[in-house]
């Protein structure tokens, strides 16, 4: 584009009103550089503060993306509003051959002297101000500097310049701001009663691991599943980066304080091939992948470094490294197989497995309507010698027990089919000597569960009458909206379905389990309208939905579950896990579920005992503020608080105690966001989850 030159008499003024520039807006040189207050009324604006060439938008040269992002916003607002473009630099200046420019706007973090000392204290807070002739703008984090931006270019810029107050000076207090605007029916009142325990010594909240049940990495060669991302745990040829990659993982993994662990395997990893042809005769000599001779089997040859039997060694080499780990932190390990083990997986020889029985051709059958296992004799004792050997020989406690296949609604047979199943593996582990130190988990299928016993209301009541000394722990599915809500009707909301529905069902299994404890082994959501959309872009609310979730299932009696899901493949919206994009085998945290995740599970851990909380008010077509509080083991008190709802609310605290308020919410999910001190009363942000706690972790 050909800019006109601009006429000389324009050029006289403007260089009149810059040499005037502290009179027009009256610089005060006397404030406080930190925080002012704000008025937020704008008075009579006064002459412009006309546009040049000379004035220079100013990001910092280690600015952030949302910084960045910023800073560009600033120039094209400008830009749309007046026609001028601004010229766009770093804070970088090279000594000796360039000074800044006399006239700059600052956005974000710099080196200019001019925003030294300036600061913003709260989270959603900015900071607007004319230091010399030079504008700075501030935010306590990427959204509030952009919020900032946007203030900045709305108020203060017209379509012929900058237009000023007598003194350029916003402060932005969200919380006060908040505050002031919280409607009379979104104010309500906790009460929290820690002499009452209503849930002793919980399991506490983790995630679903998937190790190796359908989608992995192949740890020999790094191949990817059906060319989707699959990664779940590190990987590299070279032991030294692959050590590294496993103590960044570990990191990853702490931070979240996840304490039950459903871990997702296939039991072919470990018995490729049957130990032998009689199931009460278990050969841990050479029978199974860990035994010390297996490799002198003549039928222990496998493919060369893609497949059987150098990907089951590789892949148990990854796994105890993992429980290794799970057992230094005391984690509660359940091990969960899904199928008769799919011989697409890899683990057994090519085009077999041992253990599904064969259609007329002689193919394996897969996970269908019937079990379709060759022997259920041999299908228990896998299960019992692997759990004798991770128990006795590699003496994790952390495993408590297993598992034996994932949802099996529509089993044939239904119940009856489970008691024989559970039964069997009593039998077994027993013969082992181990069935004491073993919990079998039962169910692990959806809340409303098994599609042949007609809804039947007394299921663990019935199938205790057959089985109830073979059942240790109970174990049921929960995605919100494709039970609670029924059919994904546009404009259906979701909230308040786990009260009215999920939570009488728990009640009624819990009475039911007596001192038996039950969880939820997947904790998930498909809470949207359009399935499609939601199976193609990650989604905030799953996380408000499942911390919603935990918080009225721990007020039930349930002891645990686990999030839906920990890794980065393939349901790519709720997995808690991403990569790096400038290096695809190094895993970190996913930018939208991984930290509101960690918030939900961290501040009630293992051994928690769950005291009785109630919450008033805030409510008008729904209720909107959930929480549930807690005595940890270390001695804190901790209360896990949402406001599902798209206005802030006020919260009146019980009692005089000051706990610090940490925080994630739809505009700050990028990490846990520290709210400071609070005492009396707690003013929440939309879509936000809030701990409370006198004992920060």
């Amino acid at each position: 584009m050909i800019r006109k030159q601009m006429p000389l008499r324009v050029l006289a003024l403007i260089f009149a009103l810059i040499m005037m520039l502290p009179a027009l807006i009256g610089c005060n040189t006397e404030k406080d550089p930190g925080r002012e207050t704000t008025e937020e009324t704008v008075p009579e604006k006064k002459e412009p503060y006309l546009f040049g060439d000379d004035i220079v938008v100013i990001r910092g040269e280690l600015s952030s993306d949302g910084e960045t992002k910023a800073a560009k916003r600033l120039v094209s607002g400008i830009k749309e509003k007046t026609g001028t473009q601004l010229s766009f630099k770093t804070d970088w200046v090279k000594a000796g051959y360039e000074e800044p420019n006399e006239r700059e706007i600052i956005v974000g973090t710099t080196n200019r002297a001019e925003a030294e000392g300036l600061k913003t204290d709260g989270v959603g807070d900015y900071l607007i101000r004319l230091v010399g002739k030079k504008i700075v703008i501030l935010g306590s984090d990427d959204r509030s500097l952009q919020n900032g931006v946007e203030r900045f270019l709305t108020e203060f810029v017209s379509d012929s310049g900058f237009t000023f107050t007598d003194t350029l000076d916003v402060y932005y207090d969200k919380s006060e701001a908040m505050k002031e605007g919280v409607l009379e029916e979104m104010k309500g009142t906790l009460n929290v009663n820690y002499d009452k325990i209503i849930n002793p010594e919980i399991i506490g909240g983790g995630v679903n691991f998937d190790f190796s049940s359908y989608v992995f990495i192949n740890l020999i060669n790094g191949g990817e599943w059906s060319s989707t991302r699959s990664q779940h745990i590190p990987f590299s040829k070279s032991e030294a980066v692959v050590d590294k990659l496993w103590e960044d993982y570990f990191a990853v993994m702490d931070y979240t304080g996840m304490s039950y662990i459903r871990l997702n395997i296939s039991f072919t990893m470990w018995e490729p091939i049957n130990d032998n042809d009689d199931p009460f005769d278990t050969d841990f000599d050479k029978g199974f992948i860990f035994s010390p001779h297996f490799s002198e089997r003549e039928d222990a040859v496998g493919t060369v470094n893609t497949g059987f039997p150098n990907l089951n060694y590789a892949y148990l080499k990854a796994f105890y490294r993992l429980l290794d780990h799970f057992e230094e932190k005391g984690m509660y390990v359940i091990l969960a197989n899904w199928d008769n083990g799919s011989e697409a997986l890899g683990f057994c020889p090519p085009g077999t497995n041992w253990m599904a029985t064969k259609d007329a051709d002689g193919k394996p059958l897969g996970r269908s309507n019937d079990l379709n296992v060759a022997d259920l004799d041999e299908f228990a004792e896998t299960f019992a010698a692997i759990m004798y050997h991770l128990i006795e020989e590699k003496g994790y406690t952390c495993v408590k027990g297993f598992s034996f296949y994932n949802e099996p609604e529509n089993l044939k047979d239904g119940q009856n089919l489970l008691c024989k199943v559970y039964n069997k593996f009593g039998e077994h582990l027993t013969r082992l000597g181990i069935r004491e130190k073993t919990l079998i988990q039962a169910f692990d299928g959806g809340i409303t569960w098994m599609a042949c016993d007609n809804g039947n209301p007394n299921r663990i009541t019935d199938m205790s009458k057959k089985c109830g000394d073979n059942m240790d722990i109970f174990s049921l599915h929960m995605y919100l909206a494709t039970v609670e809500s029924g059919a994904k009707v546009a404009g259906t909301d979701v909230r308040g379905t786990v009260s009215s529905y999920t939570i009488p069902e728990v009640q009624r299994l819990l009475k039911q389990a007596g001192d038996k404890p039950l969880v939820i082994g997947e904790l998930g959501t498909f809470a949207f309208n359009d399935a499609n959309a939601e199976g193609s872009r990650k989604n905030y609310m799953t996380r408000i939905l499942a911390a919603e979730s935990a918080i009225e299932l721990f007020n039930a009696g349930v002891k645990g579950y686990g999030l839906w899901i920990y890794n980065c493949y393939l349901h790519n919206y709720y997995t808690m896990l991403d990569y790096d994009a400038n290096d695809k085998y190094h895993i970190v945290p996913d930018d939208v579920n991984y930290y509101p995740s960690s918030l939900i599970i961290k501040y009630l851990p293992g051994g928690t005992d769950i005291v009785e909380t109630e919450v008033t008010g805030c409510e008008d077509t729904y209720k909107h503020v959930w929480a549930c509080a807690g005595l940890r083991p270390d001695g804190g008190r901790s209360i896990l608080m949402v406001n599902d709802g798209e206005e802030p609310t006020e919260v009146t605290l019980s009692g005089s105690e000051t706990y610090h308020c940490f925080f994630v919410d739809s505009d700050h999910t990028d990490n846990i966001y520290d709210g400071g001190e609070v005492t009396g009363s707690l003013v929440m942000n939309p879509y936000s989850i809030v701990v409370l706690t006198d004992k920060p972790l």
